[in-house]
Parts: structure tokens; sequence; C-alpha cells
């Protein structure tokens, strides 16, 4: 589970984790010449969020690769926050982890959001930083969906904030009425 503050954070996490890795990303991105092509024979995860009984069996079978071995990246932010601050998390990733019953491991990424913002396909040179946490494990949480985000977002704030980043505001769950649609 990571921050997402920019469009290179994708290619940065490729480079930065030590596993290899599948994203979940929005259905929109498999029509893309080359990019959806590759993200479809790699088994990338593919989301329709605008249908959400599609949306619950995207998480479904993405659960069932996770149980085979296969690492998978999600942005709990559902978007790339424009402050670069940590948003709130959705609760749609935490039920596929819950389902997979498989450590999350919290991530964040810094820089990134300030060499390429939200909305522009201008990059400026510098730094990108990444973090990766310690492993949470889902089982001591229970049924207690909230508890687990609380801690998961609470990892990356201050793996955030570590790497000199802003961090993020004391902010309740996103509910998918209420958060921002996903921009990625």
């Amino acid at each position: 589970m990571s921050n997402h503050q920019s469009t290179i954070d994708i290619p940065t996490l490729f480079i930065a984790l030590p596993v290899d890795v599948r994203f979940v990303s929005k259905q929109q991105l498999k029509y893309v010449p080359i990019l959806g092509w590759y993200m479809w024979l790699a088994q990338f995860v593919f989301v329709d969020r605008g249908n959400r009984r599609s949306a619950i069996a995207s998480l479904d079978r993405a659960a069932v690769q996770i149980r085979s071995g296969v690492s998978i990246i999600m942005f709990p932010e559902g978007t790339r926050s424009e402050t670069n601050e940590v948003l709130p998390f959705k609760k749609g990733p935490f039920a596929l982890a819950m389902k997979a019953g498989v450590p999350l491991i919290p991530v964040a990424i810094e820089g990134s959001g300030k060499l390429m913002p939200k909305n522009s396909w201008n990059i400026t040179p510098g730094p990108i930083r990444v973090a990766i946490g310690k492993p949470i494990d889902p089982a001591p949480f229970g049924d207690d969906r909230d508890g687990l985000i609380r801690a998961v977002r609470d990892a990356v704030v201050a793996l955030n904030v570590g790497l000199g980043g802003k961090g993020g505001v004391d902010v309740p769950v996103a509910s998918a009425s209420t958060s921002p649609r996903a921009q990625s």
C-alpha cells in the first residue's frame, strides 16, 4: 500500500521495490496501445470504478493472485494527491487484503509530485525517495477494517514524514461516495 503523488510513482516503484509486482489499475488503461497490452499480458488487475460488482470481482481475482505469491501494489488513496499530502484511504484495498489474508507493506513515496505534478506531463529533474515499512498482518484486526486502514495509513504517513514529506492530515476513512474519484 503506497501513497500516490504522481504518474511517475509507477516506474519509481518498479525500480525501488525488491520484488516482482503488479498494480491495480483503472479499467481505462487496458485500452492504451502497448501499455495496456503489456499490463493485460502481465496480469495486472483492472478495476472498473463505475461498476461496483465488476470491481469486487476484479479484487476477488487479485486475492487469488496474491495467495499464489504475486505481489500487488495498490494506491489506497484512489487518486494522486495535488498537495503531496497523504489523502484519506479508501476501504476497497483493505477488503482485498483481509480476503487474501496476507501482510500489508506500507510504502511511502516523496518527491515525485514535485517533479511531475498531477495533471501535468512536464517532468522536472530531481530526487524521488521511497521508504518501505514493516509488514502489517491483518489477522489481529479481525473484522476491524477501519482499524487496519488506520494502522497502515499511520505507517505510510510516518514513512512519508521520515522522507521529508508533508505527511497527512488526520482524516476519517474515505468512502466511495465522499472521496475524490481516482484520476491516476
